[in-house]
């Protein structure tokens, strides 16, 4: 039996109407009054016949999300363009309505039209309809290799695109699809393309120390003034006049049809000399407007430290809830977390945790002082009820500084309700990126070469030395899952000791066989793109770049078992670690044939359980025993037995904790004397 009667394959929302069910007998393309969506209340929002596509409604977070089939980039409306148009709508009607795939998400489809658009214009160009371009091999190939890159990146959405209309098949979409045979072709150049993709790179350690040294930086300068310029913003949202200056006062005078501004203060009698110190330092206009563009940086700057302290995506922080932050007392801990959602990887909205420190919930409590000005001047509460079954966020926690009056025009909330976060794409925020990113010093391109010595740092465009270093926020995913999950790798004090509390936290929390792992994993709801399976699986990355760094590319001296076999096995001549050496280590380390954690002495290799003692912290039973997992460092060992030389001298001779400690110093610097002459013999 054919079907006839087709419904929208969408993960609508709690509480959205469903879109209209299509039937195929009433016409090949639906007409133009046909329902494509509807608001929360039943109204009509958009019809098959509209240019765009309102379907904010389907957004999980009810965000404005329009599909706009204006292709064309100047002119007006002409018939080939209004017919182009046409075929553009019945694609992503087809993609809704007739395909067989699972639901299919706003950002997929805004992914497909964007595609669909430029197809749209490459067929007025050469005088063809959509539909005959995507049959036609030698256009769709022309196409493709006018798109400049080779491979092109886009061709992977364009073979995703084509497999979809494929399946549809030519009864129901009117035309056909190209051919299997140059499909094939595509999806080759698809897979070249995804393989010149360059995996997100860590940021180099002391950039990572200075970028999030400097974002402290700017939310202990934003404090000490928070409370004036909160107040500010205020009151000057609230009166239209209010620290205006008398240009600007007269200006919106004249357009409220008033013959005279009442009299209002004006910008430097509300403004104290420390708020217009801190503007100008900042570098934005001593004004409302300069405070405006402030306050929306630090909204970015707080929003960065969040995601930075906790592994969170972009739009995950973006999406997050005002009342997002709350803490947990356990085995006399206290410990921070923040509620939000996910739609990564996810049919629909989906509530998710994550470990954060002290300075990610002090970010937060910042971004909700200056929510709560923005709501209040609105005139509403920064806390809304929630709504049962529902994950729609109403109240977020970077609302648009929009819904206040200090713009040309006030924007209105969703239904009278449903605010909207502000942009705070990183590209925007210039003057901030200014004091953010350190120029690149060669010192950070051999650290990179040694996370990844088959990449070549020095020929990509963005990693030339005397450039500032290109930051991007999943920067912060990537480095703190391989830096905090190993901290031997992290060896500047003051990264250490910003990154070692969240390091506790995240490893009580997120390792496997936790309380808190065993409800993310085991409960079969979990987010499959979580930062937690990010933590996880930097293990064998951080453990094999701990490895490399502190056993086969040191200079030190090393002594112990393993270190032997490092010597015999995986150097080679003049103590040279070649590449093949490298790459058969770290697939050692993927095959859990090979394992490392640093110690106060050097490093370990086992894998199994220890049978030396826990308390055994200065690893003296495995330097007694000279154990064939110890990677022992001469300069390590040198320091620990003057550190110990030093406590001994302090103690009282007659003493039990004398008599122990000496004893341990013995231990220790037999084992100094052995390690010299082992280390001399094999020169």
């Amino acid at each position: 039996m054919t079907l006839t009667k087709f419904e929208a394959k969408l993960n609508l929302p709690f509480g959205v109407p469903a879109p209209e069910v299509y039937d195929l007998l009433l016409g090949q393309r639906p007409a133009d009054d046909f329902i494509i969506s509807r608001n929360r209340d039943g109204a009509v929002v958009s019809v098959y016949g509209d240019m765009k596509w309102n379907v904010s409604a389907w957004h999980s977070e009810g965000r404005l999300s329009i599909l706009n089939f204006d292709f064309w980039r100047a002119g007006a409306l002409t018939p080939p363009r209004d017919q182009i148009s046409k075929d553009a709508r019945w694609l992503i009607f087809s993609l809704i309505w007739l395909g067989e795939e699972c639901p299919i998400s706003i950002t997929s489809l805004q992914g497909f039209l964007s595609l669909i658009r430029a197809l749209a214009l490459n067929a007025e160009n050469i005088a063809c309809s959509l539909g005959e371009l995507l049959s036609d091999e030698k256009r769709l190939r022309a196409f493709v290799d006018s798109q400049g890159s080779s491979p092109w990146r886009g061709v992977t959405k364009l073979c995703s695109l084509l497999s979809r209309l494929v399946r549809i098949g030519e009864t129901q979409l009117g035309f056909t699809i190209v051919g299997d045979k140059f499909r094939k072709v595509l999806h080759v150049q698809s897979i070249q393309a995804k393989a010149q993709d360059k995996q997100t790179p860590p940021i180099p350690t002391k950039i990572y120390s200075s970028i999030l040294s400097s974002l402290m930086g700017e939310l202990d300068e934003w404090e000490r003034v928070a409370p004036e310029c909160l107040k500010l913003l205020q009151d000057c949202g609230k009166d239209s006049y209010y620290g205006r200056r008398g240009t600007a006062q007269r200006i919106r005078a004249n357009s409220s049809g008033l013959v005279q501004a009442k009299t209002s203060p004006q910008w430097p009698d509300v403004a104290s000399p420390r708020v217009r110190s801190y503007l100008k330092r900042k570098g934005v206009s001593d004004s409302i407007s300069g405070l405006a563009s402030m306050v929306v940086e630090v909204q970015a700057v707080t929003k960065l430290i969040i995601q930075a302290f906790s592994g969170m995506r972009d739009n995950e922080a973006l999406s997050l809830p005002y009342d997002c932050s709350y803490t947990i007392a356990t085995g006399g801990r206290t410990h921070c977390l923040i509620q939000g959602c996910t739609t990564k990887l996810s049919k629909g909205p989906k509530a998710v945790r994550w470990v954060t420190n002290k300075e990610g919930h002090r970010a937060i409590d910042l971004a909700q002082q200056i929510a709560t000005t923005i709501y209040a001047v609105y005139g509403t509460t920064a806390v809304a009820k929630r709504k049962a079954r529902t994950m729609i966020n109403s109240r977020p926690l970077f609302v648009s500084l929009a819904y206040t009056s200090l713009g040309a025009a006030r924007r209105r909330p969703l239904a009278g309700e449903h605010f909207f976060p502000v942009d705070l794409s990183l590209c925007k925020f210039d003057r901030l990126l200014s004091r953010l990113q350190p120029i690149i010093k060669d010192e950070h391109l051999v650290e990179l070469e040694q996370i990844d010595e088959h990449r070549a740092w020095r020929s990509e465009e963005k990693f030339q030395l005397g450039r500032p270093w290109s930051l991007t926020t999943h920067q912060f995913r990537r480095s703190l899952a391989l830096y905090a999950q190993r901290s031997g790798l992290v060896t500047l004090p003051s990264l250490r000791q910003q990154l070692q509390h969240i390091t506790d936290e995240m490893s009580r929390y997120y390792s496997r066989g936790s309380q808190y792992a065993k409800d993310i994993f085991d409960d079969g709801t979990a987010d499959p793109g979580h930062f937690s399976l990010d933590w996880q699986s930097a293990t064998v990355e951080s453990e094999t770049i701990s490895y490399v760094i502190n056993v086969l590319l040191t200079n030190d001296s090393l002594f112990g078992g393993h270190a032997a076999f490092v010597s015999q096995r995986l150097r080679g001549p003049d103590r040279i670690v070649t590449s093949s050496t490298r790459a058969e280590t770290v697939r050692m380390f993927k095959k859990g044939q090979l394992h490392y954690r640093e110690t106060l002495i050097g490093g370990c290799t086992r894998s199994d359980e220890c049978e030396s003692p826990a308390v055994d912290w200065m690893n003296l039973d495995c330097i007694s025993n000279n154990c064939g997992n110890m990677v022992g460092n001469l300069s390590r060992l040198e320091s620990v037995v003057n550190e110990q030389a030093r406590l001994v001298g302090t103690l009282l001779p007659t003493s039990l904790l004398y008599r122990t400690e000496n004893a341990n110093l013995s231990v220790l610097v037999r084992a100094l004397e052995k390690a010299r002459q082992g280390i001399e013999v094999s020169k």
